[in-house]
């Protein structure tokens, strides 16, 4: 077997998060809504380009158990571009978010929350 790269992440939320989920990915990370097979529940499959690199789905059972379980996935990393406008925008909606400069790497990262308190890298190449 080959790998090929990273094909997509899959999150799990319970049904009234759902919403707060897809509106963050599409409205601040940029991704857009696109075909998803019709499994008969609920979801979003995210799209970067003609790739869904983010699977949205409602989570079955006990929310709870789940969202106070300890993370092992640290953080979700995307590779954007155009830091100051990035800046801008969470500035604008009064998003906390952590940057961290390395100018002799010549990189940025900014690091936010998604509405399940997942870590997301926002990771820019500097120009």
């Amino acid at each position: 077997m080959k790998n090929l790269g990273l094909n997509h992440i899959n999150l799990r939320v319970p049904a009234d998060l759902l919403e707060a989920m897809r509106a963050f990915y599409c409205e601040l990370i940029q991704l857009q809504v696109g075909f998803r097979p019709p499994f008969g529940t609920q979801g979003y499959w995210l799209y970067a380009g003609a790739q869904p690199v983010i699977h949205l789905s409602v989570l079955k059972g006990d929310a709870s158990v789940v969202l106070d379980a300890p993370r092992v996935v640290d953080h979700i990393a995307f590779t954007c571009c155009n830091i100051e406008q990035a800046v801008l925008k969470l500035d604008q909606l009064g998003i906390n978010y952590r940057r961290l400069d390395f100018a002799d790497e010549g990189i940025s990262q900014i690091f936010i929350q998604d509405p399940a308190k997942n870590t997301v890298e926002l990771h820019f190449h500097l120009e």
